[in-house]
């Protein structure tokens, strides 16, 4: 689920020409709604939901990755492009516009690959082609991932990506992939309990499933399974 203009947009699962948006609206009583925005082509939805500064929501085509523009405005889609996948690999259901910049960013699930499709002209530009996974920061040629999760945009552009299986938050921008917060201590901790049959506390175990970036220059995530919500102020 996203948040724009204080209003929250999930995506339903299913499949058809038409993408369900259930819209919820706080400031009417919190009422709810499902629009059905005509797509044009058939598909597999609920796999990725984003909204940029300008009020579009995107969101992609499961079967083939092409990336839609909905307008909440008209309640009216169009097809952006395809990102095509490099084999079977798995997509991320991440999807992250960076602020100031056309640039919709998508991660693939199961490899270290990275790339973005400009939403005006469909071009799309892969940042990293490595199919090898695992965790590394540097350049875009060197950096490794582990099961991408969620992205999220702060206002300088920067893109923040949910590396769930290296317990990381990791930043992407124009020179490369660094660690926010957490990554490969965290990992080793929690194999070194598996192999001495220790349980970990759970703040040490940190399983990240979604973030977004507060306006008070801060950021939220939400930890599983305990659905635990918690701060991370910006450095």
């Amino acid at each position: 689920m996203i948040m724009f203009l204080k209003k929250f947009y999930a995506i339903a699962e299913c499949g058809g020409t038409a993408i369900q948006l259930i819209v919820v609206d706080p400031a009417n009583n919190w009422s709810t709604e499902v629009k059905a925005v005509e797509a044009g082509i058939d598909g597999y939805w609920g796999v990725g939901l984003t909204a940029s500064k300008d009020g579009k929501l995107y969101t992609r085509q499961g079967w083939t990755n092409t990336v839609i523009e909905i307008d909440p405005s008209t309640w009216t889609a169009k097809t952006i492009g395809l990102v095509e996948r490099h084999g079977n690999q798995e997509f991320s259901t991440a999807l992250a516009v960076a602020t100031g910049t056309n640039n919709l960013y998508v991660q693939i699930r199961s490899t270290s690959e990275l790339a973005y499709i400009d939403v005006v002209t469909g071009e799309v530009t892969w940042l990293n082609t490595s199919v090898e996974t695992g965790y590394w920061d540097g350049i875009f040629a060197e950096a490794r991932f582990l099961r991408g999760e969620q992205m999220c945009s702060d206002d300088a552009g920067n893109i923040y990506i949910v590396d769930q299986d290296n317990h990381a938050i990791r930043m992407v921008n124009n020179t490369g992939v660094s660690t926010v917060i957490g990554g490969m201590v965290l990992a080793l901790l929690m194999v070194l309990a598996k192999m001495q049959n220790y349980v970990l506390l759970q703040d040490y175990v940190w399983m990240l499933m979604g973030l977004c970036i507060l306006e008070t220059h801060g950021m939220l995530v939400l930890e599983k399974p305990s659905l635990v919500v918690s701060l991370i102020i910006k450095f």
